[in-house]
């Protein structure tokens, strides 16, 4: 795993994503993300190669790809977690990951996710502004819709991580991208407009020094693959039945029980857009629920 200077004390460690990391000294570091779980072995053997200690770990959100070394590097190095308040009930309990997973059952949970639970010893409040962790000023931006509570942390340098509240070279062609409210998420990215920082870190994946174009590009994307999922309602049918057309059409076709439930929350996400800007409607018969198109009544 690569850390790459960024500007002043801020550096992005390089793995699947990109990670945040601020240095306070020669040996201690806070991280900002702390990465997927199959590269957390690399994440240490890193830290430990540039003699840097954590002192503290915040998370832009509680995601898997965002949050499953938590636990394993508050254990390691008894560093204090931060994560945005409206988050903290997802990685108390399984349950509270179902907001998250909600199409996995509370044992799949517990077989594929169970390393996301961690306790959270600061959360960081609901209001932007600047957040004080482990004695360093940090401004919070909040960018909810990815995920309940996302937010963008901007370092001392000036340089803002900014998670998953816009997508980057990695997920610009995703089939099925996700959010807990892609409108949401699409509103929280104006956020983001305008804001002149000196560098943007976007976990999927880039350092950017202009961010209007990943806003652009974010929104186009996500309005686009909803065209597309538009355009298979041809007439009224029920989600399940829309699923094998998205299947076809995308060539998805997983048989992994990993997988596939999460497809099916990624395409749910897309009909709410539809849903709530009237493009699709819902039509209730017969003890059913069916998707229409918004000339159908």
């Amino acid at each position: 795993m690569k850390i790459s200077p960024v500007c002043g004390n801020t550096y992005a460690l390089e793995g699947h994503g990109l990670m945040g990391l601020y240095q306070l000294d020669d040996r201690r570091c806070i991280l900002i993300d702390s990465g997927d779980i199959t590269e957390r072995g690399e994440l240490l053997d890193t830290l430990d190669q540039a003699h840097l200690t954590p002192v503290g770990v915040m998370s832009t959100h509680v995601h898997i790809d965002h949050s499953i070394n938590n636990a394993a590097l508050r254990a390691r190095y008894h560093c204090p977690v931060a994560v945005p308040a409206g988050e903290v009930e997802t990685c108390r309990t399984p349950l509270g990951m179902k907001g998250y997973f909600y199409t996995y059952t509370p044992q799949m949970l517990e077989h594929f996710y169970g390393e996301m639970l961690c306790e959270v010893d600061a959360p960081i409040p609901y209001q932007d502004g600047v957040f004080r962790f482990c004695g360093v000023p940090f401004h919070i931006l909040h960018t909810p819709g990815h995920s309940l509570d996302h937010i963008c942390i901007t370092t001392p340098d000036g340089v803002c991580c900014v998670g998953d509240a816009v997508f980057s070279n990695d997920h610009l062609h995703l089939k099925l991208p996700y959010g807990l409210s892609l409108s949401g998420m699409m509103d929280s990215a104006q956020r983001l407009r305008g804001t002149y920082h000196a560098a943007y870190v976007v976990a999927h994946r880039g350092v950017h020094r202009e961010i209007e174009p990943l806003i652009d590009a974010t929104c186009a994307l996500i309005r686009g693959r909803a065209e597309e999922v538009r355009a298979l309602v041809d007439a009224p049918m029920t989600l399940d039945q829309l699923w094998l057309r998205v299947n076809a059409h995308h060539t998805l076709r997983s048989r992994r029980l990993q997988q596939v439930p999460l497809m099916e929350r990624n395409l749910r996400g897309l009909v709410e857009v539809l849903v709530d800007e009237g493009a699709l409607r819902y039509v209730p018969e017969d003890g059913m629920l069916y998707l229409a198109p918004k000339e159908d009544v």
